[in-house]
């Protein structure tokens, strides 16, 4: 079939998809980088490791644990998602895909058509608040419900909720990392009702326990109850997908597991507590900063993290399959550890006055200690444990001493093996 693609367009392959989306090159910043933003219709490559894993998880979600039959993304732009959902997710019947945008209609439309899924697409060109209001006031529910907005998630998370069935999923994502890690604390309290603070060395993990803890907070105003599936960083934005319940009494158990973090910025001592604290630090006795609210409990479940870290074998199709199953690995390894924050290993070292050592070393002397250790998906020198400040701080001390000596010989002609330990 003849279809008409705008000159501004061509026709890429993702996933099991062929979609209508901008050349790269004719959108391109001074830079020479492609800006999604700067084209007619919004399509980020990217995103295409966000967008498989969700195929991935939602596979995963609906073979063991609820059927997705009917999925809904009001903010399609081309139509990607719902679209890679129809044709890569087993079930699937039946997707609704909305945009505001007159052209994003049209192009989700003409990729509806490409993808020969006219038959179980629903497609709207409305404000996206209203899509989901109006679905939920018409009796329409979704298994599955992606909230992909431009920027923070937080202005459609009211109606968001109202869409999903008891046991369907609400994914969302957040682009705004700047306020949420700590970069700008008042708009991070005017958005999401929370406290934070500058430079802060587990900033990126604190930002998204804000966003989860805001998110249930906002879902528990309707008594519903969400549960985080999974949430993750990657790239410039957080994602989390939460399981849907009805309740009060659910909702308010979720509420329990909101909390603060005590933080000390001298000396990077932390600790985690259930109310806000006016306290000095233990450690180096300066005053202390409360975080939060935030999510304190598990990020992920486990039983669909041990599934993603198969996702070589199980999705051979996935452009970025090996990526998912690493992530996965990871995260199952930090769910071990259990504590809500991570030490970036140069931030201790520099208050402690010592070289830093290998990240392989450090977690050798705490697991020698009895501490469980694992790295973090957050910072590729951050480590997640559960010992105490102050024999990480020992152990940073006695390895990096042990780092220092080795380099100085090297440079003198001795110890040569000693300066080849990567860091």
């Amino acid at each position: 079939m003849d279809l008409y693609v705008p000159s501004w367009a061509e026709v890429i392959v993702e996933g099991r998809a062929r979609i209508v989306a901008p050349k790269r090159e004719l959108f391109l910043r001074e830079d020479g980088v492609y800006e999604p933003s700067h084209a007619p219709v919004f399509y980020n490559p990217v995103m295409v490791f966000n967008r498989d894993l969700m195929v991935a998880l939602l596979n995963i979600y609906s073979r063991s644990m609820a059927r997705i039959s009917t999925a809904s993304d009001p903010m399609a732009a081309t139509g990607v998602r719902g679209i890679r959902i129809a044709l890569e997710v087993e079930g699937v019947s039946e997707i609704f895909l909305n945009d505001i945008d007159p052209t994003a209609c049209r192009i989700a439309k003409l990729n509806v058509v490409i993808n020969s899924l006219m038959g179980v697409s629903r497609i709207y060109c409305e404000d996206s608040n209203q899509h989901m209001i109006s679905l939920s006031k018409s009796g329409i529910h979704v298994d599955f419900l992606d909230i992909d907005p431009y920027g923070s998630p937080s202005p459609f998370i009211e109606s968001a909720v109202r869409l999903p069935k008891i046991g369907g999923l609400l994914a969302m994502t957040a682009t705004d990392l700047g306020p949420l890690t700590g970069r700008y604390p008042a708009k991070v309290y005017r958005r999401y009702h929370a406290t934070t603070t500058r430079d802060l060395d587990f900033g990126k993990e604190a930002g998204l326990r804000i966003l989860v803890a805001h998110s249930i907070i906002k879902a528990s105003e309707r008594d519903i109850a969400l549960k985080p599936v999974m949430a993750y960083y990657a790239d410039h934005y957080y994602r989390a997908y939460f399981s849907i319940d009805r309740g009060a009494s659910k909702a308010d158990a979720l509420l329990k597991r909101l909390g603060y973090i005590v933080v000390c910025k001298g000396c990077g001592y932390r600790s985690v507590a259930t109310e806000v604290e006016d306290l000095r630090c233990p450690v180096c006795g300066l005053r202390a900063i409360t975080l939060g609210p935030l999510w304190l409990g598990s990020l992920a479940d486990r039983e669909i993290l041990a599934r993603l870290s198969r996702a070589e074998e199980d999705f051979p199709w996935l452009q970025t399959r090996e990526r998912i199953s690493s992530l996965a690995k990871i995260l199952l390894s930090e769910e071990d550890v259990g504590r809500p924050y991570y030490y970036k290993v140069d931030s201790v070292a520099r208050v402690v006055k010592s070289n830093m050592p290998p990240i392989g070393e450090l977690i050798e002397c705490l697991r020698s200690m009895g501490y469980r250790v694992s790295r973090t998906h957050f910072d590729r020198i951050g480590v997640r444990t559960d010992a105490d400040f102050k024999d990480i701080a020992s152990c940073i001390r006695s390895r990096g001493v042990v780092r220092r000596q080795g380099l100085e010989a090297s440079s003198s002609g001795s110890l040569v093996s000693s300066s080849r330990r990567e860091v």
